[in-house]
């Protein structure tokens, strides 16, 4: 597991069809995904308890050695509720929150490149 103390870390804010969520991603020395987290506004609910479960399997899938690409790969089009309008213009709607996960990852670590 990376050291957390020395991540350089962004905290994206974001809806999915009036959910409200923050993504945060962390990145090693070397800008490689080190670390992913989401919060889902509606604590309590299945939905987040789902997305904090997710973010577990990420993060060991990626202290093995799963690249950024890897994971966006797998989330990209997953299709459930909720789904529908975004509060990113950049990506303007998503077929639920892992896709837009995984659209939000594929955008910034191109744009880290």
């Amino acid at each position: 597991m990376p050291d957390t103390a020395t991540l350089q870390s962004v905290t994206h804010k974001f809806s999915v069809h009036q959910t409200e969520c923050y993504l945060t991603l962390a990145v090693d020395d070397d800008g490689r995904l080190a670390l992913l987290d989401v919060k889902v506004a509606k604590w309590g609910s299945t939905m987040a308890g789902l997305i904090t479960a997710l973010c577990r399997v990420v993060n060991l899938a990626l202290d093995q050695g799963a690249s950024a690409r890897d994971i966006a790969d797998r989330f990209r089009g997953l299709a459930f509720e909720p789904r529908g309008q975004t509060t990113n213009p950049d990506i303007a709607e998503a077929q639920s929150i892992c896709d837009y996960i995984a659209r939000y990852i594929d955008a910034r670590m191109e744009a880290d490149q």
